[in-house]
């Protein structure tokens, strides 16, 4: 038995206790009252009927807990790269570099420029694996969101099937 405001414990669907009116609630979804019976001012609570099975899971939150080290860190860094802060910080990097290598007084990288070069040019090689590892793992995520999209459509479809064929029988 559900009261009004409180969560219910598993996902069921449920009949009113005063109309029999049918309302599904999913796990923790605190109950409502009943559409008819509040009209009527009428005080109300919802029997259980028969249990829905829930295909559905959150993804995201089943990858966020099985990250690994350096998943997270792959994460964490491509996050940071593709924020307009990483723009600014090369930006002043850049432009403090030039400024001291222009001032003749503290030249340590004289034009072209080698050292910058190489720094950068590291800099771009493992950024690109950080971004292909974290890229790597969205796609996977991808793919098991399609497969559960499948398996909530077929569940969706077998369920609207089954109600098809309770509502010709009671038309006949």
């Amino acid at each position: 038995m559900l009261t009004v405001g409180d969560k219910s414990s598993d996902a069921r669907i449920y009949a009113c206790s005063r109309c029999q009116n049918i309302k599904a609630f999913w796990i923790n979804e605190i109950a409502s009252a009943c559409e008819l019976c509040a009209i009527r001012n009428k005080k109300q609570y919802w029997l259980p009927r028969k249990r829905i099975t829930i295909v559905a899971r959150d993804i995201n939150k089943e990858f966020r807990a099985n990250r690994k080290i350096f998943e997270k860190m792959a994460d964490s860094i491509a996050g940071f790269c593709g924020n307009m802060w990483f723009v600014y910080l090369h930006v002043i990097i850049f432009t403090g570099w030039l400024v001291l290598n222009y001032s003749r007084e503290f030249l340590f990288d004289p034009p072209p420029f080698g050292l910058l070069t190489l720094i950068v040019s590291l800099e771009a090689i493992f950024l690109s694996s950080f971004i292909l590892i974290s890229e790597n793992k969205h796609s996977k995520m991808s793919e098991l969101r399609a497969k559960m999209d499948y398996q909530v459509n077929i569940k969706a479809e077998k369920g609207i099937a089954e109600i098809l064929a309770i509502l010709k029988n009671n038309k006949k």
